[in-house]
């Protein structure tokens, strides 16, 4: 089960993109959401535990519901409080894997407008995964695979409206069997454990007191202990938001393509995916005599196109709860 594209959400919440990090003292907010979620894949466990029929064949589909909280704790101090600690519930963002993870960070003011933070993001509940996911015809068992990483980010550029971020990330699999029952001359090369980095830059403009647009660029590279499963990829991500009175919209969009870097030794072809995703996500706050809590809502949709009719991924997803800030 995954829990993702909650990140308009979080850009909903994060308020001013200057580097005000608010009043001396602790804030947050925390979000108790329920999400219901359609997708196919081949790689991350559901309840259908025997893949039937050709190897090379998209997943079957999945139904899940689940509920969960998610939010942020922060304490800003120093003279003019320009220094801060958080720590952040985070869901997986499309290059990290992982259920929920807590980044544990420090962020400083470093000019007018600029800030620069620093985060460690331990992995807290990891994905499931199939343990071999290369089987057919036989009961598969699952297995977690999370990422622990390191992240920097450096917000308005020496004052200005550029920002980048660079995430470094080290990937385990509880009990790696990738190709052990069918393909066991080919397990070295499938393994999926490994390490990564992911680079993003970008700008925010300002097209208003209470809107903006952020136009960004990445590129990842993941180096894994089977050459196969190695790959490094480029990506685009636009992401419009908005504030009307108590209403605030965030709409994102992402595409990223990848290219791994040897021929994948089962199906005899260098695995090339396309990936595409979109996400609307909305909120109303200081809901009437409840001026603390808001209604929040997302809902999107992501493919992964891939040569290779295997890797094929398709989700849609809609959440909604409410949000209490503190």
């Amino acid at each position: 089960m995954k829990i993702q594209y909650l990140a308009p959400i979080a850009f909903l919440a994060s308020g001013s993109a200057f580097a005000d990090l608010g009043e001396a003292g602790w804030s947050g907010d925390v979000s108790f959401m329920a999400s219901a979620r359609s997708h196919k894949s081949n790689l991350y466990s559901g309840d259908d535990e025997v893949k039937n029929g050709t190897l090379n064949s998209k997943g079957n589909k999945e139904d899940d519901v689940v509920a969960f909280p998610i939010g942020s704790v922060k304490y800003t101090f120093g003279d003019t409080n320009n220094q801060q600690f958080f720590i952040n519930g985070e869901t997986r963002d499309g290059v990290r894997t992982g259920l929920f993870s807590v980044a544990l960070g420090y962020r400083v003011e470093v000019g007018e407008k600029s800030t620069l933070a620093v985060a460690l993001i331990p992995n807290v509940i990891a994905d499931e995964v199939w343990r071999d996911p290369y089987m057919t015809d036989e009961r598969r068992h699952d297995t977690d695979m999370g990422d622990d990483a390191v992240r920097i980010t450096y917000n308005n550029i020496l004052d200005t409206n550029f920002y980048a971020q660079l995430t470094g990330f080290n990937r385990e699999v509880d009990d790696e069997d990738s190709g052990l029952n069918s393909y066991s001359a080919f397990q070295d090369q499938l393994e999926r454990e490994g390490d990564g980095y992911y680079l993003e830059a970008g700008y925010v403009f300002d097209l208003g007191p209470q809107s903006k647009f952020k136009l960004g660029a990445n590129y990842n590279d993941f180096d894994a202990d089977g050459d196969a499963m190695s790959l490094d990829g480029y990506g685009v991500e636009l992401t419009y938001t908005a504030v009307f009175g108590n209403h605030s919209l965030a709409l994102s969009a992402r595409y990223r393509s990848t290219e791994n870097d040897v021929m994948n030794p089962i199906f005899n072809q260098v695995q090339e995916d396309d990936r595409y995703s979109a996400i609307l996500a909305y909120s109303y706050d200081k809901i009437e005599g409840w001026d603390n809590w808001s209604i929040v809502a997302s809902g999107g949709t992501r493919r992964t196109d891939s040569n290779i009719e295997f890797y094929d991924e398709t989700e849609n997803f809609a959440a909604m709860g409410l949000r209490y800030r503190f």
